[in-house]
């Protein structure tokens, strides 16, 4: 008869879990992935801070090891100061870049509306009196101001029957010819071709009413499509058809319009404070998971039999190796880029170098979409400034920047570990936009690490097949690394 005191035999590690176990642990996680279906629209805030919690965890784990004002600090209060160092960190910094782009936006408008009003005066021809017929202006016609400018105008238009003026476009037969004032009186150097009607006396003034976005559209859209259309069609054809069109329809649309903004400023605080709430709510999770690490660690290393702990530490650290590549290294790299970015763009002296330089490198954060994104302003501004040639050698750096990413960022900063073809990551940015918009698109990439990882585990740990060679970008740099740790590590019974 056995001793009831005696304690149970230990558990064999290497025995079969029991066939009951294991329908638990599947119904488990049929349960857990049918939770993840279900409320699948709630669960950014929970992907982002588990995100996060694995991006800051290097910094907590660091800061508990040693001591800070001779004190031994928890992961509790290292958080907290380092959710203030961020938070603060990130007001002033936007509050600057705001101030900046504020500024910016003020100084390129004024340098615009300069420009036009430079390269396109415009003149208002007038009849002393109402035509009784239509007066044709052609196109080129010269006028000159008191000291001797000569100007033509840049287009055709006419005088309609029953009207006395009409504005026309100017362009300086001398191209360093300076604008002349609004209100300077001109004069028609040679008004046969205007075929005025007996009776009839025409006068010219540089008008005063245009403005620099204004004469802007009418030299570069009224214009082109006026003599497309004239053309097209062997007649004449008044480009004020086209301003009168376009006036129209901005008044037609310009209340729809005022509609839409005032039900935008409606809904915007609103908006503001969802975003406000998320951005709590994902700090609030992040610190619970930060804090409470080793218990959720542990929790989850509990649910596979003993038998399976082995392969569960395993693949834990196939999933670390690879969010650790993704994440911290995507991280870097934006840093990275943000900075050759600045210098290259400082060094060709482009406009707003350090405001580009920082869009592209917090573009960075979503691979090939953010290149392509972060690569437009800076080209558009590179041409507004200097011209062809300087837009093109901003693009050219723009080119080696990421040709170093591809080949020596990413090989030194993420490793073989976080390796990821281009196809997946165009699929799961695209799938994780579509599911959550900018934010899914921006932890797609991890997400699909983890899937990655699972794949890499099931390879070679469970079908025991070698690891594939990479013949990617940067697969020569690795080979090279693989060399040298290989030279470097001291062969079994050798000298240490």
């Amino acid at each position: 008869m056995s001793n009831p005191a005696s304690p149970p035999p230990a558990a064999d590690p290497s025995a079969p879990w029991p066939r009951s176990h294991r329908r638990a642990l599947f119904a488990f996680l049929a349960a857990f992935l049918l939770l993840i279906v279900v409320f699948r629209s709630v669960l950014f805030p929970f992907l982002m801070a588990m995100y996060l919690a694995y991006l800051v965890e290097p910094v907590i784990d660091w800061g508990t090891r040693g001591r800070f004002l001779g004190l031994k600090w928890g992961r509790g209060p290292i958080l907290i100061l380092l959710y203030g160092v961020v938070i603060t960190g990130t007001v002033l910094l936007v509050s600057c870049g705001v101030r900046t782009v504020v500024q910016n936006v003020q100084h390129a408008a004024g340098d615009l509306a300069h420009e036009l009003r430079k390269t396109a005066p415009a003149a208002r021809l007038r009849l002393a009196k109402p035509a009784r017929e239509s007066v044709w202006v052609p196109g080129g016609l010269v006028v000159a101001t008191p000291d001797g400018t000569r100007f033509r105008t840049l287009f055709a238009d006419q005088i309609d029957e029953g009207m006395t003026d009409v504005r026309v476009l100017l362009e300086p037969e001398v191209a360093s010819a300076a604008a002349p004032e609004p209100g300077t009186p001109l004069e028609v150097v040679d008004p046969r071709p205007l075929a005025l009607p007996a009776g009839h006396e025409l006068s010219a003034t540089v008008d005063k009413s245009a403005r620099g976005l204004e004469l802007g559209t009418e030299r570069y859209l009224i214009a082109p499509v006026a003599q497309r259309i004239e053309g097209m069609t062997g007649s004449h054809f008044a480009p004020g058809l086209l301003r009168d069109f376009i006036a129209d329809q901005s008044e037609k649309h310009g209340a729809d319009l005022g509609e839409q903004i005032v039900a935008w400023s409606q809904r915007m605080p609103v908006k503001l404070a969802g975003s406000l709430y998320e951005v709590v709510l994902v700090l609030m999770l992040t610190a619970f998971i930060v804090v409470d690490r080793r218990n959720i660690a542990r929790f989850f290393a509990s649910l596979p039999p003993p038998s399976v702990q082995p392969a569960y530490h395993t693949f834990m650290r196939y999933v670390d190796r690879g969010l650790g590549g993704v994440i911290r290294g995507q991280l870097l790299i934006c840093v990275v880029n943000g900075l050759l970015t600045w210098v290259g763009l400082w060094l060709l002296s482009v406009k707003y170098a350090t405001l580009l330089g920082f869009v592209a490198g917090v573009f960075s954060l979503i691979p090939v979409f953010g290149t392509i994104a972060s690569s437009i302003p800076i080209v558009m501004v590179a041409l507004a400034g200097g011209g062809v040639q300087s837009a093109l050698l901003a693009l050219a750096w723009i080119s080696l920047i990421h040709l170093l990413e591809a080949n020596v960022f990413n090989p030194l900063i993420m490793g073989s570990s976080a390796e990821m073809h281009p196809v997946i990551i165009v699929f799961s940015l695209l799938a994780g936009e579509h599911a959550f918009g900018v934010w899914g698109a921006l932890l797609a990439v991890p997400t699909a690490s983890l899937v990655q990882s699972a794949f890499k585990y099931y390879r070679q740990e469970v079908l025991r097949l070698p690891p594939a060679e990479s013949h990617g970008h940067g697969a020569w740099l690795k080979k090279l690394l693989a060399r040298r740790k290989g030279a470097a590590t001291p062969a079994p019974g050798g000298d240490a």
